[in-house]
């Protein structure tokens, strides 16, 4: 088999060094006159678990405050739904999880 070097087994011909080279930028002496400005936003988010155990956020004008429900609930037969498509596994719930 043909090597790009010439030769298959003699590493002396290898040109130079073959090793990766850093590269480092030159630090600049000028600032830049860019000001980046960020708005924070104080929305938070549901995770999954939270949807599901039918907790929410409820929002006053006087304070950001998060509420819960009890919690409690229970899955009934034909709210979960398993299948395979494709070699992949799908679940699906019934609206009446979806809606919690």
């Amino acid at each position: 088999m043909d090597s790009l070097c010439g030769s298959s087994d003699n590493r002396e011909n290898l040109p130079g060094d073959l090793n990766t080279k850093k590269v480092r930028f030159k630090d600049s002496k000028t600032i830049p006159d860019v000001e980046m400005v960020v708005e924070s936003t104080l929305a938070p988010t549901l995770s999954l678990k939270d949807m599901v155990l039918g907790k929410g956020f409820t929002e006053s004008k006087e304070s950001n405050t998060v509420h819960s429900t009890n919690g409690d609930f229970s899955l009934l037969k034909g709210d979960v739904k398993k299948s395979v498509i494709n070699g992949i596994l799908a679940i699906d719930f019934s609206n009446r999880i979806q809606k919690l």
